[in-house]
C-alpha cells in the first residue's frame, strides 16, 4: 500500500497477517490537523476522522506504536 503524501504517522501496533490485515491495512496512516485525528481509508482514498479516542492515541503513542513519518 502506498502512503498518502500528506500522512505525519504509521500505527505499527498490528500485524500484517491473519486476521488483523484488513484492520492494520485500512487503518495504517494516521494524521493529526485541527485538534482531531484522521485515518487513512483505502477503500474510499481519502482521510476520515479517526473513532478513537484521546486516551487510545496516548497510549498508543506511549507504548512507540505510532511512528512519524517524513
Amino acid at each position: 500500500m502506498n502512503r498518502p503524501k500528506d500522512a505525519e504517522y504509521e500505527w505499527k501496533a498490528a500485524k500484517s497477517s491473519g486476521g488483523a490485515t484488513f484492520s492494520y491495512n485500512q487503518h495504517r496512516y494516521y494524521k493529526f490537523k485541527d485538534n482531531e485525528w484522521y485515518s487513512w481509508s483505502v477503500m474510499f482514498q481519502q482521510w476520515n476522522k479517526s473513532r478513537n479516542d484521546s486516551v487510545w492515541f496516548a497510549e498508543q503513542i506511549i507504548q512507540g506504536y505510532f511512528v512519524e513519518v517524513k
